[in-house]
Order: C-alpha cells, then structure tokens, then sequence
C-alpha cells in the first residue's frame, strides 16, 4: 500500500484539480482528500485543512518543485527570524530587555525559561525528600519476618523502630507484638518479650504452637517457672500438638510431662497406622524418650540423696 503525503492545501477543489492535471502531464499520479466534506462542511473547511493535494511520499519533492515552478502553489517559507518567536514577543514587552537587541532578548528570555524550569525541578525535590515515607505496609512486615528468622544479620534496634513504625499503622497486628517478642527474646530482655506476647494473645484469632512455644520459655527465662508450665498446660489443650507440647515441656525441665506427651505423639502415630511411613521418626522419638527417663531417674536420685 503506497504512503501519501500532503504537499499543498486549497480552499477550493478546482484549484486542486489545476494542480493534479499538471502532475499527470509530468507522469506523477496524485489524489484529492476532503473534497466532499469541504463542500458539505464549508464553514469549516478551514478547520478541516481545506482540499488537501497528497502525492506518494516519493514523488513528495519532485511534485512541489513542479507545482511550484508552475506558480500553482507558494515556495514553503522556511527562515524564521528571531522577531517571529513568541518568547521575543514576551521579552519585547518588559521594559529592560525591549532596548536591548532582538537576538539577545532571545537568550535572556531562554535564560529566563530555564532558570524558572530549573526553580521548579528543585522545589518537587525539596517536596518530595521531606515528604513523609510511605510504607508499604505488608512487603515491610516480610522483610521484617525474614530479617528475624536470620539473626546473625539482625539490628535489633533498628528492627523495634521498624516494628513500631508499622504499629503505627496497624496498632492491632497481633503478628508484630509476636515479632517485637522475638527481637527482646534475641535481646534476651525476657520481661518486655512477655508482655509484647500477652498483648500479641489478645489481638490474635490463634494464638500458634509457636506463640506459646515463645511464651512460655520467656516466662521460664525470667525465672517465672509457675506461668511457663501454664502456659505449656495451655498450649496442649488448645492445640493438641503432642510433640510439639513435649519439647516445650522439655526445654523448660518439665521432663515427665515431655515424656508423657511423646508417648502419646508415638501412640497416635500407631493409632493413624503412620508407624510404616515414619520408622526413623518414631525410633529418634523412643531414643529421645529413653534419654528423657535416664534423666528424670538420675533428678529422683539426687532428690533422694539430697534429702
């Protein structure tokens, strides 16, 4: 499909016609655009750019020259004189730079142009740096979750000021006081990890195996040993997680009520017919066991001994 291009506009169509007779004679066909609509819409023909003349865009240069040695159409005036920019017109007004040359009213007016443009560009900078942060509230809670979970990397105050900062915002996420609890158990300020955990257990829905894990050897960290076997008790009739339960009761001293929940993790396992699928598991939780009751024999010795 060939590319047109207008190269001339008239205000009648005959004027055009003129034009594309010519064109034929030098062997260059040509084409009228608008005709009809110009008619049909005169009064705004001029809006519309008149009877446009279009010619392949390569006969374009060939054509105007034609047309234009033929006196059909104007040479294109292509000189611009400093006078014709509108910046001058405005410079021209102000009554300095109107007694100065023309071509230096042009560089002051560009001057002008480029130091309020320049004014402006600062000014959204100045805005948008004092402007205050906005925190993308769920991608910062992650980043602070993945930060927790490598605590080699971990600031600890700049994770607390993190963690208030999305407080803030949400002062009700029972996940964030369960998170500030995990930087004050890595500060090891166990009584400010407790309290950030009770009020992480009146915001959150489900208090997890893993809340209670963290409570619960907080409390046995501040020497509160009464409140961390509650909290133990706690866990396993809320979640019925008996290994779990166990290893909780296990790392606070609690050594029977470890042993005793293993012994119903392995009984259920049985119970479900899971022993074919999970024979390591169950023979590392019998060895965990047997260890676990050489201990409480060796703690009732010297019980025995002591007293």
């Amino acid at each position: 499909m060939k590319q047109l291009q207008t190269i001339a506009s008239f205000v009648q169509a005959h004027e055009a016609y003129v034009c594309v007779g010519k064109l034929r004679e030098n062997g260059i066909d040509s084409f009228i655009k608008n005709e009809l609509t110009t008619q049909t819409l005169s009064m705004i023909s001029d809006q519309l750019g008149g009877v446009q003349l279009q010619v392949d865009l390569e006969n374009v240069e060939r054509a105007t020259k034609i047309l234009i040695d033929q006196g059909l159409i104007e040479r294109p005036n292509t000189s611009t004189k400093p006078e014709d920019f509108l910046l001058v017109d405005f410079t021209s007004r102000i009554p300095i730079l109107n007694k100065i040359p023309i071509q230096f009213q042009l560089v002051a007016g560009l001057m002008t142009v480029f130091t309020i443009i320049f004014l402006i560009v600062i000014s959204f900078a100045v805005i948008e740096q004092n402007k205050p942060r906005k925190i993308d509230f769920f991608q910062e809670k992650q980043k602070l979750v993945n930060e927790l979970s490598e605590t080699d990397q971990l600031d600890p105050q700049m994770a607390l000021k993190s963690i208030d900062d999305l407080l803030k915002i949400e002062k009700n996420d029972g996940d964030l006081y369960t998170l500030k609890s995990q930087v004050y158990i890595y500060l090891e300020e166990y009584n400010n990890a407790i309290s950030a955990l009770l009020v992480a257990k009146k915001h959150k829905k489900f208090f997890n195996i893993n809340d209670y894990y963290f409570l619960a050897t907080s409390y046995h960290e501040n020497g509160d040993q009464e409140s961390s076997i509650n909290t133990a008790d706690e866990a396993l009739i809320k979640t019925k997680n008996y290994s779990d339960v166990g290893f909780i009761y296990e790392l606070i001293g609690e050594l029977e009520k470890a042993n005793s929940c293993y012994a119903k993790h392995l009984k259920n396992w049985i119970d479900e017919d899971q022993f074919a699928y999970q024979k390591d598991d169950y023979k590392f939780m019998l060895d965990i066991m047997d260890s676990l009751s050489l201990e409480i024999k060796k703690n009732d010795e010297f019980k025995k001994n002591k007293n």
